[in-house]
This record gives structure tokens, sequence and C-alpha cells, in this order.
């Protein structure tokens, strides 16, 4: 992968919105496993958009969009295809963690 980005739109129960950003190669692997495993959802629900993931890497560019569903399994679609997999925490944490690492790599360069 030549990079990955994130934003999240929505702080559920008053959480706070993160801005696009960079995510270090360091969550990459974090990130990309809360994602394998999903199984698809032929009958998707009209969930609250959450944020998104977006993945470029030397053959194109993947956009995962992230729903907050509300339930122990979260939601999202990629290529036209929905999914069942994860959760809203735990794509909410890992994202939020990933920012965290970003901004104090960006600060000790200063």
């Amino acid at each position: 992968f030549s990079s990955i980005s994130a934003q999240i739109y929505y702080g559920p129960d008053g959480g706070e919105d993160i801005a696009r950003f960079e995510v270090p190669k360091s969550a990459y692997k974090e990130i990309l496993r809360s994602l394998y495993g999903a199984k698809l959802d032929n009958r998707p629900m009209k969930w609250q958009v959450l944020g998104d993931i977006v993945i470029t890497h030397t053959t194109g560019t993947v956009e995962v969009g992230l729903f907050w569903t509300g339930d122990k399994v979260g939601a999202f679609r990629s290529g036209g295809n929905y999914y069942r997999g994860s959760s809203d925490a735990e794509l909410i944490k890992l994202i939020s963690t990933a920012k965290k690492q970003q901004s104090e790599s960006g600060r000790s360069r200063v």
C-alpha cells in the first residue's frame, strides 16, 4: 500500500469528528484487519454515515465508506457492495488511535 487515509464525519454520542489524515504505516495492519472477514450484506439498512477509509496502492484506490449501526456488528461499503463486520466502536477506536499516533509523530519532527 502506498497510503491509507481516514476520517470520521460523525462522532457518535457527542464524540469528536476526525478530519481526514494520513494513517501512520504502523496502524495499517490493525485497520485492515478490522475489515477482513466481513460478510456481504445483500439487504443493507439505511445507516448513518460514520466516516471513510481510503486505501491507495499501485493498482488504484479503494474507498471504504463506514456506517454507524449502533449494533455489535458494524457496516461498511466498498466497490458498491455492503458488508457487516468489525464494530462501530472498534473502527472509531482504531482511527482515533491512528490519529493520535500521526499527531504525536508530527510533533516529534518539529
